[in-house]
């Protein structure tokens, strides 16, 4: 007759069930901690990394700041050059689109350098200079999409990619980690430049980017700004 094996009760099932979770949740709970610590520390590295990172490219943005209006009258010189003959007043035809080409680039581009600035020192400047502000966002708010990218794309964004490009190329083993974070950090900056440069110049960093207004990070930022680097 072939061996059976006794049918198991509910009551043996579920102690066997309890212990096995008991233990279970033992050792769970003793890791917890960890995971939490683990987190923690990721979150307040990444966070540190990413305000790193802004400030640095706000601060090395800066320092190519003729290369922008270079550009400007390079392209307005371009596209003076397509433009003869004479207007209706008698005024040469391509010192007219030049000069028109000029102005209409260089109030999104100076919003983008502004707000850089705001990103590097963290203050928009005095009443007088938050009164030019309201008055340069409210002329840049009658222009479209299409014409902030016109204005911005060939005389700021591509000479700022060309930047990090050229850091990539020539720094260390850490830059070469941080420079692709710089360049999805500058993206998202450019984007809010085009589609809500308000929300821009009262929170300049990204908005995943949490604010800390401590003491320690004051005076890191100072330093960074003073070396040119990012903190080792």
């Amino acid at each position: 007759m072939p061996y059976r094996q006794p049918r198991l009760s509910g009551r043996c099932v579920r102690r066997v069930f309890a212990r096995s979770l008991s233990k279970f949740l033992s050792k769970f709970l003793r890791i917890v901690p960890y995971i939490i610590y683990r987190i923690y520390d990721y979150l307040w590295l990444r966070l540190n990394v990413d305000r790193t990172c802004i400030i640095y490219l706000a601060v090395r943005l800066l320092s190519i700041l003729p290369i922008f209006f270079y550009r400007i009258h390079a392209d307005a010189a371009r596209m003076a050059r397509h433009a003869r003959g004479v207007d209706f007043f008698g005024r040469d035809l391509g010192e007219v689109v030049r000069k028109n080409m000029i102005a209409s680039r260089f109030l999104p581009v100076s919003l983008a350098i502004r707000a850089l600035g705001v990103v590097m020192t963290g203050s928009i400047g005095n009443s007088v200079h938050r009164v030019l502000l309201d008055m340069d966002l409210f002329q840049y708010s009658l222009l479209s999409q299409r014409e902030r990218f016109a204005a911005t794309y060939e005389t700021f964004f591509l000479p700022s990619a060309m930047c990090l490009a050229v850091l990539y190329a020539d720094s260390n083993k850490l830059m070469r980690l941080l420079i692709p974070r710089m360049y999805d950090l500058f993206t998202r900056f450019y984007l809010r430049l085009l589609r809500e440069p308000e929300a821009l110049f009262k929170n300049p960093m990204p908005p995943r980017i949490l604010k800390i207004g401590t003491r320690n990070f004051q005076q890191r930022r100072l330093a960074l700004r003073n070396r040119n680097i990012p903190d080792q």
